[in-house]
C-alpha cells in the first residue's frame, strides 16, 4: 500500500514539474515574440508603438492566444500620430481598438466591418480607388511585422472609436 502512495506522489510531482516547465517555456516564448515585434517596429520607425507594445502586449493579447491558431492584426499609428494626437499615452481601450483577432484582408469592400478586441466597436473599411483605409485613416505601410501569427500594419493616425457612430449611425 505504501509503495502505491509513493508511486502516485512521484507521478503527481512529475506532472506538476512538467506543467511548470511548460508554463515557463510558454512565458519565455511569449517574451521572445514580444521582443521581436518591438524590435522590428522600432527598426522601421514606429518607436512609440514599439515601446507601448513591449509594455502592454501581454495585456492586449493573452500569451496563450499568440501561440494557438488565432492570428492577430495590429494597426500601428506612426510616431507623428503620437506627437500630434490627444493620445500621447493611449489608454488600453484605445489600443484594443487597434487590434483585430484575424488577418486583415486588403481587399475588403467599402463598409465592411472588422471586429476588434474592443468589444462592440468594430472598425470599418473605408478604402476607395485602391487606397486602403480604415475608419478614414490611411494604411501607410503593409506588413511592418508578420510572423504568421501577429501582423502589424502602419496607419497614419489613431482610429477614432466614435467613427462608426458618427459616420454610420
Amino acid at each position: 500500500m505504501a509503495s502505491k502512495t509513493i508511486n502516485f506522489s512521484s507521478f503527481l510531482l512529475l506532472l506538476l514539474s512538467l506543467s511548470a516547465l511548460s508554463q515557463l517555456h510558454a512565458t519565455q516564448e511569449s517574451k521572445n515574440g514580444i521582443r521581436k515585434i518591438s524590435t522590428c517596429l522600432s527598426d522601421k520607425g514606429y518607436n512609440s508603438m514599439a515601446l507601448i507594445l513591449h509594455m502592454t502586449l501581454p495585456s492586449l493579447i493573452p500569451s496563450d492566444s499568440v501561440f494557438n491558431t488565432t492570428t492577430f492584426t495590429i494597426f500601428s499609428p506612426t510616431d507623428k500620430a503620437f506627437l500630434s494626437s490627444k493620445y500621447p499615452q493611449p489608454p488600453l481601450t484605445l489600443l484594443r481598438y487597434h487590434v483585430t483577432p484575424s488577418t486583415f484582408n486588403k481587399t475588403l469592400p467599402h463598409g465592411s466591418k472588422i471586429d476588434t478586441l474592443l468589444r462592440g466597436h468594430p472598425l470599418m473599411a473605408t478604402s476607395s480607388h485602391r487606397k486602403a483605409s480604415i475608419n478614414g485613416v490611411k494604411i501607410v505601410e503593409w506588413d511592418v511585422y508578420n510572423d504568421g501569427k501577429v501582423i502589424v500594419h502602419g496607419v497614419e493616425e489613431f482610429f477614432d472609436p466614435a467613427f462608426q457612430t458618427l459616420r454610420y449611425p
